[in-house]
């Protein structure tokens, strides 16, 4: 059998994703193959796609994703979600990426994951006593004491989800 992986369509796959990638396959594809057949199956519907969704399931459940990105003009993660977004620095059209979060319109500083200061606060709401955040983009910040988040002036125009993190220790 001729070596699929040094030629044509996969010359460029990485061996040790498609090693954890044919174990899991494998993994999903035994416990599918315990219940009853496709025409059966009382977790998918009838057809012939239920193992396949058993398999895409498997897959999802055990932190395998799609790394996609995904215009902002499309939809937007969820609030405060940290993604990885690409940004373009206009009218010089200079690109760079980095881990930021996105904030809605409306968002109460009470609501939030984040300790905010009022700068990023222009908006009171009497009935609820507390301040909007400034809906836009923010730049997350691990590493600065005073500051876990700055506002991102350039324009945002692609977001993805991030990598899953190692498991173990």
């Amino acid at each position: 059998m001729k070596d699929k992986a040094n030629s044509g369509v996969f010359k460029n796959c990485n061996n040790h994703i498609r090693e954890k990638l044919v174990e899991l396959v494998r993994s999903a594809h035994k416990k599918c193959k315990a219940h009853k057949t496709c025409h059966e199956c009382e977790v998918y519907g009838n057809g012939s796609d239920c193992v396949y969704m058993f398999i895409a399931d498997h897959l999802i459940a055990n932190g395998v994703t799609v790394q996609e990105w995904i215009p902002v003009t499309e939809r937007l993660p969820e609030p405060e979600r940290e993604v990885l977004v690409q940004c373009e620095r206009r009218p010089s059209s200079f690109k760079y990426q980095c881990k930021a979060f996105y904030v809605p319109q409306k968002w109460l500083r009470d609501k939030s994951a984040f300790n905010w200061d009022y700068e990023c606060c222009d908006e009171y709401d009497e009935e609820a006593d507390d301040y909007y955040v400034n809906e836009g983009w923010y730049e997350r910040v691990h590493n600065w004491d005073d500051y876990n988040a700055v506002g991102i002036g350039d324009f945002v125009t692609h977001w993805m989800l991030l990598p899953t993190p190692p498991k173990g220790e």
